[in-house]
């Protein structure tokens, strides 16, 4: 609710205001006067002529776009709108079908991975483990070697990588 600009509570402020300024005695006779001036001004004429201008001035837009025929145009736009929200909604069904259709691709997918999975599983560990081990190998071969000698020549064994 807005009226002349002012909000609710703009209006309880400066009845408050009023209250204190002009007392409870006075803040009647002051009403009373408003509202005689303000029932003098809306049944004056020119209140009338003002509404009058103003229903006027409100029915231009209506006016002009009957007369220039953009009336038509508008229903083309509307109709054109409604056109595009079918297609969105075509699209909707599209893009669902085609997302069930990637979820039972998927599916499949994982099933047929599900039976070859231990022997691909097997290699891949039988792969990182010797990775390992050359790492190993790699950055500690010296200390490597000398442990394998010594077991194996406490063991009784020779090996050529043993001097």
């Amino acid at each position: 609710m807005n009226f002349l600009g002012v909000g609710p509570l703009e209006l309880v402020l400066l009845i408050l205001i009023a209250l204190v300024v002009l007392g409870p005695e006075d803040i009647v006779k002051v009403s009373k006067k408003m509202g005689a001036w303000i029932r003098k001004a809306r049944r004056s004429e020119t209140w009338e002529n003002v509404v009058k201008i103003s229903d006027e001035v409100k029915k231009i837009p209506q006016n002009f776009m009957e007369e220039s025929g953009m009336e038509n145009i508008k229903d083309d736009l509307r109709k054109t709108g409604n056109d595009i929200k079918e297609s969105f909604v075509d699209i909707e069904e599209f893009n669902r079908e085609l997302n069930r259709t990637k979820l039972d691709i998927n599916n499949d997918i994982k099933s047929n991975k599900e039976k070859g999975q231990g022997l691909f599983e097997y290699a891949l560990i039988l792969s990182l483990v010797s990775i390992v081990i050359i790492i190993v190998l790699t950055f500690f071969g010296v200390s490597l070697i000398e442990i394998y000698c010594y077991i194996i020549n406490g063991l009784g064994f020779a090996s050529p990588y043993c001097t």
